[in-house]
């Protein structure tokens, strides 16, 4: 992903095909915080990878935190609108 925006819109876009999807049960971030670079016992690949919600430091990425919050607090409301289209 360009950006740590880019990664937020991309969950929100993600999120919000899964409310409308009536198989759907839940989802969740498969991990919390990226590998730290330095560690040279992980796959190189996955070394400084950017794919978590805060860096090897514990930082978090705060455009992408800020989108998920944003999804996230209206999640109930999204579900209800969604379920009404099927009824």
């Amino acid at each position: 992903m360009p950006s740590q925006l880019d990664r937020g819109h991309f969950y929100q876009n993600f999120a919000i095909n899964l409310l409308q999807n009536k198989c759907c049960v839940s989802w969740h971030w498969f991990t919390y915080q990226d590998n730290d670079p330095l560690n040279l016992n992980t796959d190189a690949s996955n070394r400084d990878s950017n794919k978590e919600i805060v860096n090897s430091d514990f930082t978090p990425y705060a455009p992408l935190m800020e989108n998920i919050n944003k999804l996230n607090e209206y999640v109930y409301e999204l579900t209800q609108f969604f379920d009404k289209k099927f009824e």
